[in-house]
């Protein structure tokens, strides 16, 4: 059995209070409030919007990750025109330990841990993994379960230890700022066009405005990126599009013209075109077989 220990040599116990996908709609606001031992978890999938930590708010947006440790008030909020989705987990940790101490103690970092983490995409995927696994051991809870949630709540712990030793990839601002930002290999490249797309892919966008950010030709931009993934950025760009849409028509009863909104495709029409090449199935389709 999996087990952690802190420096002192003592053994972490964790128990899972809550974990689940929780879909905030536009404008839609919790209230705030703390817990004593409770710690969370947060990853935000999709959508923007805010957090309310320490008095202060703080933007939020796709890929991030953030710890609310115990006594901390904190509450969330959507964007008005934009809901968003994030996965939580929940859970007491014994003995009690404040969960951003004790990452940045098993990173090793020498480094303090600091709300937002915004891993590259193999971390990212790696932990969204990880706390979807707790929310399905959490949805069908049964006596012998214990074990399963504390492993996969060490995981989840290690991964984020793990990628606060590793460093972070900053995303970019939401518009182009001055050249001389981009990295220099080209996975740091493929990864910064990622995180741009990602944050970026609700609007129109441009291969010039990429390459202005990243201070690169659109042509070395488009070269870069296609040799490394065997795909061009316009084909990433529809791809997150398409996947993003998808989620929503799982877990949302938005009607498929605010979906294509929500989702940077403009009009239902062509959001129905290109959802169908993707999916040989139109949007409306793919919704009444779920």
């Amino acid at each position: 059995m999996l087990s952690l220990h802190d420096a002192k040599g003592r053994r972490l116990n964790f128990r899972l209070l809550h974990s689940e996908r929780m879909p905030y709609m536009a404008g839609e606001s919790g209230a705030a409030h703390a817990h004593d031992l409770a710690q969370h978890v947060i990853y935000y999938e999709t959508g923007r919007g805010r957090i309310l930590m320490n008095g202060a708010w703080h933007e939020v947006g796709p890929g991030e990750f953030w710890i609310v440790p115990a006594g901390v008030k904190h509450c969330f909020e959507a964007a008005r025109r934009d809901p968003h989705v994030y996965r939580e987990a929940t859970f007491e940790l014994q003995p009690h330990r404040p969960l951003d101490e004790l990452v940045a103690e098993l990173a090793g970092a020498g480094k303090p841990w600091r709300n937002p983490l915004r891993p590259p995409a193999a971390a990212r995927e790696d932990l969204a993994g990880t706390l979807a696994a707790l929310a399905r051991v959490a949805g069908h809870r049964r006596s012998k379960d214990e074990a399963f949630e504390e492993l996969h709540l060490c995981e989840l712990v290690l991964r984020l230890a793990y990628a606060h030793r590793d460093g972070v990839l900053e995303p970019p601002d939401a518009k182009p700022s001055k050249a001389g930002h981009a990295p220099l290999g080209s996975a740091e490249l493929v990864e910064a066009v990622r995180v741009y797309l990602n944050k970026n892919f609700r609007r129109p966008l441009a291969m010039e405005e990429l390459a202005v950010f990243l201070g690169r030709s659109s042509s070395t931009v488009a070269h870069v990126f296609k040799k490394a993934t065997r795909r061009s950025v316009g084909e990433e760009l529809r791809y997150l599009r398409v996947s993003r849409a998808k989620e929503l028509l799982r877990n949302s009863d938005y009607p498929i013209g605010r979906i294509a909104e929500l989702c940077g495709f403009g009009d239902a029409a062509h959001f129905s075109r290109v959802f169908k090449q993707h999916e040989k199935l139109s949007p409306k389709d793919y919704r009444e077989r779920l």
